[in-house]
């Protein structure tokens, strides 16, 4: 780590994705003293998020998260070579398997200078909040099956609508007996 300095890495953090729906996520870093900024070699997206971790010349990058297809793009490497004068970085394609909140995590580190050993040292970790929707999967589903059956989306989102009022008047509705209401018609009249 002594040959190692301060450098930088950015990336834009998904702050929501759609099940089923495969997303890009890109981290770059540089060395210090690079004249080129990783910050502004990202895909268009969120904001972009920077921070000043220990970079060497060479460098691993892991993205985990559980609930995710994750899979790396191009290189099948993990790990990358840094010019002192260039940038690097890496490219997943994630895909969430579920919805509702999920992390995922990145981690970059930087290998043993022998490039034989396992040994790896950790200079920056980070979880990235990530909430995960269902639209993406029943817009699918609507291409898929209800088209050919001529509905469309408007059409299943009503439906469903309907049936949820229905099932929420139902619930609070009291339910009435056969004979209620017909007590006074039975009655006997009232002798005086």
């Amino acid at each position: 780590m002594d040959q190692c300095g301060y450098g930088k890495v950015a990336y834009s953090p998904p702050s929501s994705l759609w099940q089923g729906e495969k997303s890009e996520f890109t981290v770059r870093i540089a060395l210090k003293g690079s004249l080129k900024d990783p910050g502004t070699e990202l895909p268009s997206g969120s904001p972009v998020v920077t921070a000043n971790p220990r970079v060497c010349d060479r460098m691993r990058a892991y993205l985990t998260g559980l609930g995710f297809d994750i899979e790396r793009i191009g290189n099948p490497s993990d790990e990358i070579s840094l010019s002192s004068e260039g940038s690097g970085g890496w490219g997943w394609y994630i895909t969430p398997r579920e919805t509702g909140r999920k992390i995922l995590k990145i981690r970059l580190v930087a290998p043993a200078p022998n490039g034989g050993s396992d040994l790896e040292i950790e200079t920056y970790s980070r979880e990235i909040d990530v909430n995960v929707g269902l639209a993406y999967l029943v817009g699918v589903v609507a291409k898929d099956w209800a088209a050919p059956l001529g509905l469309t989306i408007p059409v299943i989102v009503g439906a469903a609508a309907g049936l949820y009022v229905r099932f929420k008047r139902n619930r609070h509705e009291p339910s009435h007996g056969a004979n209620e209401g017909r007590h006074d018609a039975h009655r006997q009249p009232r002798r005086h």
